[in-house]
């Protein structure tokens, strides 16, 4: 990866490792920095160390809302676990068609 030459970007490489990166950000992370992830654990170590932490739809992840986003996390993690969720709704077929109801008031 090509780091741009900037005194306020840095590239780091980090041992081989499940949680390697996460450790080192979540490490290093404070009150004045901004984190950008899909990670919720990651986030959540973030939010901790009050850093101002959002997904890269613009969503925050506030101390407000962490819990619930770790919970739901966990939840989704279980069920597919568990086969119960497969992965989204069905295909589009060509031949299906929407149905409407029409309120005859």
């Amino acid at each position: 990866m090509i780091v741009p030459h900037d005194p306020l970007m840095e590239r780091v490489v980090l041992p081989e490792g499940l949680d390697a990166a996460d450790d080192w950000i979540a490490g290093r992370v404070g009150p004045r920095d901004i984190v950008i992830t899909t990670d919720v654990p990651l986030a959540s170590r973030c939010v901790k160390a009050s850093a101002t932490v959002i997904a890269p739809n613009g969503r925050p992840f506030t101390e407000d809302a962490i819990g619930v986003a770790v919970a739901m996390r966990d939840l989704m993690t279980d069920l597919r676990a568990t086969g119960e969720v497969t992965g989204g709704p069905r295909a589009f077929r060509a031949t299906a068609r929407p149905s409407c109801s029409r309120s005859t008031r």
